[in-house]
């Protein structure tokens, strides 16, 4: 005797709509976790890789400018002119620190970011102290030529002994470390899609195994109900027909409405 027979029909109906529920919800999860990835990983990506980018191009972008007004502001005689190239060197000086923390921030979990800030951080500290020197080496004040001559050839092989070749070393230091973002993100974005297909795998996966168990649940079922429902309309065919010796199927009791009747 199969347990389904012991079933009535109502739970028989009630297994095959809990069979189909728990598929639904299966494929259901499986569809919001692939989501979540996904959100997350768009979130990752702009929140970390494109950032990255970003930065790494401010923070070239600043150096660059702080090195153009290093060199023009002590070649500036006029106080307001020197003034505001000074405030201007100041100010990308302050820009560039800012994107090496926060740079340092969203990456602390990237080893090879990190080592590739700590060498920016060493020759921009070395960079800021020598500009630094250069800004402060004050024109003449109602000097003559001669004096402004030498002045100017002072401030210009200063920064051709000091600066040069350390700005151009700082900015392909910054320039790899761009590149270096560049590659990182495009790893990941190839990660995350070999994620998405696998998640997608599995969604079908998933999809096909619920349809099977609810396809063979649902015949199981169906024949539980058929059958006797069979066998009844032969007895019953039989009994219009004044056949009144046909009793069923008798040795195997059903505990359901059909094995009442």
């Amino acid at each position: 005797m199969s347990w389904m027979d012991n079933l009535k029909v109502a739970y028989k109906l009630i297994i095959l709509n809990i069979v189909a529920l728990l598929g639904m919800v299966a494929i259901g999860l499986f569809g919001y976790i692939a989501l979540q990835d996904a959100k997350a990983a768009i979130d990752r990506m702009y929140e970390v890789n494109l950032k990255n980018i970003d930065l790494a191009g401010q923070a070239r972008h600043a150096m660059r400018m702080s090195q153009l007004q290093a060199i023009l502001a002590p070649l500036t005689s006029d106080q307001t002119t020197f003034q505001s190239r000074l405030d201007r060197y100041n100010s990308n000086i302050a820009e560039m620190d800012k994107n090496i923390v926060d740079y340092i921030a969203i990456n602390k979990d990237t080893p090879e970011l990190i080592q590739q800030l700590n060498k920016i951080q060493s020759g921009w500290d070395e960079f800021k102290q020598k500009t630094s020197h250069t800004v402060n080496m004050r024109p003449p004040i109602g000097g003559d030529q001669a004096a402004i001559a030498a002045h100017r050839k002072e401030v210009l092989d200063y920064y051709e002994a000091n600066i040069k070749d350390l700005g151009l070393s700082v900015g392909e230091d910054l320039e790899d470390l761009q590149q270096l973002s560049r590659d990182i993100s495009e790893r990941e974005i190839k990660a995350n899609a070999e994620s998405i297909d696998g998640t997608t795998r599995n969604v079908i996966i998933a999809m096909a195994i619920c349809a099977i168990v609810l396809v063979l649940t649902s015949i199981a079922i169906t024949k539980a109900i058929t059958a006797p429902l069979s066998q009844m309309i032969h007895i019953c065919d039989k009994l219009r027909d004044g056949d009144f010796r046909d009793k069923g199927n008798t040795s195997e009791p059903r505990a359901d409405e059909f094995g009442l009747m």
